[in-house]
């Protein structure tokens, strides 16, 4: 794999949320105009749903996200180690461990675990009131992968 090809997966999921968030946007505008348009009728969507699947919708976006980023790390750190059988590293572990290895600043490497919790939060605590921004955690995630090698 490449860094390139590493970055390209973070941005789909980008791209992904960009995509759903002007589809949601555009539906829960018809749906506010006129309820009984057929897609919100048939699936029994109320203009509320769409609402709350706005406010959502970067907290889903971030478990996407970092499971990308995770991915890519495991990855890379099975490439990096010439591990050849699946290892389950914790993840706090595993974001250490290639930090370590890779020479991560503590600024980036902090701000990666911040990402982590934050996706610890929305996955097993449902804590969506932190107001997430996939944007901020993309940023922050790329930031962490620009220290792996060009290629692996």
């Amino acid at each position: 794999m490449t860094r390139e090809t590493a970055f390209q997966y973070l941005r789909a999921v980008g791209a992904e949320y960009a995509a759903a968030k002007c589809a949601v946007e555009e539906a829960h505008r018809i749906a506010r105009v006129n309820p009984t348009v057929p897609f919100a009728d048939l699936m029994k969507v109320q203009p509320s749903d769409f609402r709350d699947c706005l406010g959502n919708l970067d907290a889903t976006y971030i478990l996407r996200l970092f499971a990308e980023f995770e991915a890519l790390l495991r990855d890379y750190r099975t490439t990096a180690t010439r591990i050849t059988k699946s290892r389950r590293t914790m993840t706090e572990a595993l974001l250490d461990a290639v930090a370590k290895k890779r020479y991560v600043d503590d600024r980036t490497l902090a701000a990666a675990h911040e990402v982590r919790e934050l996706r610890n939060r929305i996955a097993h605590h449902r804590d969506f009131r932190t107001n997430p921004s996939l944007k901020l955690a993309l940023s922050v995630l790329n930031k962490f992968v620009s220290f792996l090698p060009i290629r692996w």
